[in-house]
């Protein structure tokens, strides 16, 4: 960029010179018609950048987050907002959540699953793992969220106390 703009200031030093001397060596240069100078300043197109900071922030707005001691509780959205169900996990310890029922499709979309831990480079490291849903069209339905433990899930006939089961009641409003 630097190159290209030294040419052009040097073009431009060599325009304003001769035409103002008058000889009419460039064409259209005369006299008369006196050379302007060029804006020497890169432009950049900036018509389809956006700002995803203010893309993310409103992202963030739209999207409802509940976790553990929100089941139980109505959830209440509008078309097109996001559900993010966040749930505390330890992989390494036992805990294997898994999404049992994932509502009515017509309502609700299922957009997939995510793992943020909490430590990447630990061994053993808990974290986050975040179900997202978007609200489709008006309706009522329920995210059923089930926790199995070393292997051990609620509806065995023994199971660990550890196990659960989350229901996420779900209300959306067109």
């Amino acid at each position: 960029m630097r190159r290209r703009e030294a040419v052009r200031t040097a073009a431009l030093a060599v325009a304003v010179v001769v035409g103002g001397v008058g000889s009419g060596a460039l064409a259209g240069c005369t006299d008369d018609d006196p050379v302007e100078p060029a804006d020497t300043t890169d432009r950049v197109d900036t018509s389809d950048e956006v700002d995803t900071t203010d893309e993310r922030d409103a992202e963030e707005a739209e999207t409802l987050v509940a976790g553990e001691g929100d089941a139980g509780e109505e959830l209440e959205l509008v078309v097109g907002q996001r559900l993010e169900i966040r749930i505390d996990f330890n992989a390494s310890i036992g805990d294997d959540w898994r999404l049992s029922d994932e509502g009515d499709a017509d309502v609700l979309e299922y957009l997939g699953d995510d793992v943020e831990l909490d430590d990447p480079e630990a061994d053993g490291s808990g974290g986050t793992l975040t179900y997202a849903f978007e609200a489709l069209a008006g309706g009522e339905t329920s995210i059923e969220l089930t926790k199995c433990y070393r292997g051990s899930c609620p509806d065995d006939p023994d199971p660990e106390p550890e196990t659960a089961e989350l229901s996420f009641p779900v209300v959306i409003v067109p």
